[in-house]
């Protein structure tokens, strides 16, 4: 966190560090350069690519938005994206590969200027519970959950027990539409992974938008 706060701040003196290795997974969005759709990421999408988009290329960049629809879809775990893409190839499916990178940041924020709904899942520890925080305090108009409920967490079998140490790390979580599963995890002691999810996340892609939970 620290690290891409930092990043954030460099951000804005347009001094960058990293600006390839800093990238974000994502599929099914088209960008606009220079007030014109831009031709790569209209192939991209016409094809269902899945690409890699570092923080080089998202400066160069105007809007960026779904192919289809307001609806965006997020997942921190790469197995779980490639399951999603698998299955449901033409969805609006990003991925952070864990911690939020800077170049995911951006993406989110500025997919969050075109007023899309950004659904989020995480896993059910106190780093991905701590992530969904940050996002929805980041864009609380724009940000739901989906799949990290108390009984989508009681699916997953937690069976990965949480140190003292990480227990206490729940105490920062304090969004209202996170406590009851916050409560559940300092009950149970142990954390759930979003990959037991990945068949419901794939049902609910293929069906309606999910709804908050």
């Amino acid at each position: 966190r620290e690290s891409e706060d930092i990043n954030e701040l460099l951000q804005e003196y347009r001094l960058l560090r990293e600006d390839l290795l800093n990238f974000v997974t994502c599929a099914n969005l088209l960008a606009e350069k220079n007030g014109a759709v831009h031709p790569v990421w209209d192939a991209a999408a016409s094809l269902h690519m899945v690409r890699n988009i570092p923080i080089r290329e998202l400066l160069t960049l105007g809007r960026i938005y779904p192919v289809t629809g307001k609806e965006v879809w997020i997942v921190e775990n790469s197995g779980v994206y490639s399951g999603l893409m698998d299955e449901v190839p033409e969805a609006p499916v990003i991925c952070t590969h864990g911690q939020f990178k800077l170049a995911g940041l951006m993406l989110i924020d500025r997919l969050a200027d075109e007023g899309c709904t950004i659904h989020y899942a995480g896993d059910f520890d106190p780093e991905g519970l701590a992530m969904a925080q940050r996002l929805m305090t980041r864009h609380p108009e724009y940000v739901q959950l989906w799949k990290m409920d108390p009984g989508s967490y009681r699916k997953t079998n937690p069976t990965v027990e949480l140190d003292d140490d990480r227990i206490r790390k729940l105490k920062a979580i304090t969004h209202q539409k996170l406590i009851e599963t916050v409560h559940l995890l300092e009950t149970e002691r142990k954390a759930g992974y979003q990959e037991a999810l990945l068949e419901e996340m794939i049902g609910d892609l293929k069906q309606e938008p999910p709804r908050e939970l």
